[in-house]
């Protein structure tokens, strides 16, 4: 029928080598598990390959299909390393993100869940009880007198 034996069958789901499809009541396999690991090595450019990538990241930030192909046959570099190598550069590239005081302040009132108002509400709130304190005190200091 399928050209598996039942004994072959077992050996194959033993050693979980294959990815099995079910057709009808006969398991057969479908195709084979690739080996865990990279999918690919990475490869260092060269520094003539960065220099003609860099010369033409200075003169266009975004590199479009015929640029693309030009890079790839000077450099010797498949389109997709040179699309993937200026995505990456635009990313190195960009300035880092820094906060202004205002933005900073504002975070941190976030952060611990106050809206600037509601700061200001429980500063005020807690000055006038303060106050209140003070002066309950200083009632009961002069009636015990």
């Amino acid at each position: 029928s399928s050209g598996i034996n039942a004994e072959s069958l077992q050996e194959a789901m033993k050693s979980n080598l294959f990815v099995m499809e079910n057709k009808g009541n006969n398991f057969v396999p479908l195709k084979e598990f690739r080996r865990p690991g990279p999918k690919y090595t990475r490869k260092n450019f060269s520094p003539e390959q960065i220099e003609g990538l860099e010369a033409a990241f200075q003169e266009h930030r975004f590199v479009k299909k015929d640029l693309r192909k030009e890079l790839a046959r000077k450099l010797n570099l498949s389109e997709r390393s040179i699309s993937y190598w200026f995505q990456n550069k635009r990313a190195r590239s960009k300035p880092p993100i820094t906060m202004s005081s205002e933005a900073a302040l504002k975070a941190a009132q976030q952060q611990h869940g106050l809206e600037p108002q509601q700061q200001l509400d429980q500063q005020q709130q807690s000055q006038q009880d303060s106050l209140v304190a003070a002066l309950q005190q200083s009632i009961q200091q002069s009636c015990a007198t």
